[in-house]
């Protein structure tokens, strides 16, 4: 999983006072092949993550799921054959989280 954290420049109105949001960005990566069909579930991997972080304080804010490109896909088909379609790369999809600043 990678992390990034960036504060929003744009602030927002709460009240009369003026509250900045701190975002924080998580990759979940899913397993494909014959592990990922069998032992994956998105679901329950994009749940987990969304509970840990809301116990930290973080709150969703949206999901943007990863693109697919011809080298993804080349990459992705070699290394389903050279497991035998036992595993390779998954999608991944981008959770960005945010927070009042402190």
């Amino acid at each position: 999983m990678y992390n990034l954290s960036f504060i929003s420049f744009i602030p927002h109105l709460k009240g009369q006072t003026i509250v900045a949001k701190v975002n924080q960005v998580e990759r979940i990566t899913y397993a494909g092949g014959l592990y990922g069909l069998f032992f994956g579930s998105s679901k329950g991997k994009l749940q987990a993550k969304i509970e840990e972080m809301n116990q930290r304080g973080w709150n969703l804010h949206f999901i943007h799921n990863d693109s697919l490109n011809i080298l993804h896909l080349l990459l992705r088909i070699f290394f389903l054959f050279l497991t035998l379609g036992i595993w390779t790369f998954g999608s991944t999809a981008l959770l960005v989280f945010e927070k009042d600043r402190e």
